[in-house]
């Protein structure tokens, strides 16, 4: 898939708007914070809000252009943004975006990761939107269908028949040796979906992965609990449902060997599958737990079924890389 385009036919249908184009975030523009707005975006712009509404840097008054937030991006806290977004000169077709490092911080933006821009049917208010590039091209790249487990893939709706606090919770030792994949698979595509298969993928792959986190949670509080500190229980958050890309999914607490209170941080991967079944991991999160590492933890939680009154899980201390051989699966290639 290009990394810069008009919406596809079916990111219309998934956004649905009019009109809309993407690009991605690099390196360089994140260490930047301005940005060469591509052709593609550019003409967008000019197209649906006219050249005249377009500032110019040190000749219009206001050099902001509003934009609306997409609710299905991952940025939070606001529904509209001021952002400067301006032609560079007078006459001139270049134009500039200044994603300073407040925005980029509320975008929680990596290298990769896409922002576009559409408009909805009838409207010159262009909506503004982040989305992780995993997501991206899991709503909208050609897919291996040996990437999503069965239940994901499945033509119904996820629906989980047992409350998480019913259910009986089996802890485990971790495997002699497990392997995690780098997302990413490098396997043969097999066809494109359309856009209500992918909608209805995302929505199952975030059932499966809400629904291990209400595990991860309802295990922290019973382990908490105890040991007798029932004064940590309601510390345990899931940082997960406020802002992704953190690198973490939970916070809780453990207590040190002289009895101080130690906040850790807990990476949920869950899978209907068996113990041993390989995950993705990303990039941030390699990074996240080697510098949280006396912290950090892995809650792999495993034969998580719809019809199932148990899971099973292990927990894991220490970095990703550490305690798991990582294949890589994809390269980011630069000319000799």
């Amino acid at each position: 898939m290009n990394q810069t385009d008009s919406f596809s036919e079916e990111m219309k249908k998934y956004f649905e708007c009019e009109d809309g184009a993407y690009t991605a975030f690099t390196d360089v523009e994140l260490g930047k914070g301005t940005y060469n707005v591509k052709s593609v975006i550019r003409q967008l712009l000019v197209k649906k809000i006219g050249k005249e509404n377009i500032p110019i840097v040190n000749v219009t008054p206001n050099q902001d252009i509003c934009f609306e937030i997409c609710p299905k991006a991952k940025i939070y806290g606001t529904s509209v943004m001021k952002i400067p977004c301006k032609f560079s000169k007078k006459d001139k077709d270049e134009m500039t975006i200044y994603f300073n490092q407040e925005i980029i911080k509320s975008f929680n933006a990596a290298a990769g990761d896409i922002w576009y821009i559409y408009f909805k049917d009838g409207s010159s208010a262009p909506v503004l939107g982040v989305l992780s590039k995993d997501k991206w091209d899991n709503l909208f790249g050609e897919v291996d269908e040996g990437k999503d487990e069965s239940d994901v893939i499945q033509s119904d709706d996820l629906n989980y028949l047992t409350d998480v606090s019913d259910m009986k919770l089996i802890e485990e030792t971790a495997p002699d040796k497990a392997t995690v994949i780098r997302i990413g698979k490098a396997t043969s595509v097999v066809r494109s979906l359309s856009a209500e298969e992918a909608a209805k993928r995302e929505k199952n792959r975030k059932k499966k992965g809400n629904r291990g986190e209400d595990i991860a949670v309802e295990i922290e509080k019973r382990r908490l609990a105890d040991i007798g500190r029932m004064d940590l229980v309601e510390k345990v958050v899931n940082v997960a449902r406020v802002k992704d890309g953190l690198g973490y999914d939970l916070i809780s607490t453990d207590i040190d060997e002289n009895g101080n209170e130690i906040e850790i941080y807990i990476e949920v991967k869950a899978t209907s599958e068996k113990k041993d079944t390989p995950f993705y991991v990303t990039p941030n999160e390699v990074e996240v737990s080697r510098r949280l590492s006396d912290y950090y933890y892995i809650y792999r939680i495993y034969e998580m079924n719809t019809h199932s009154s148990q899971a099973k899980y292990y927990r894991i201390k220490g970095a990703i890389d550490t305690n798991y051989e990582l294949v890589p699966t994809e390269y980011l290639a630069y000319k000799k």
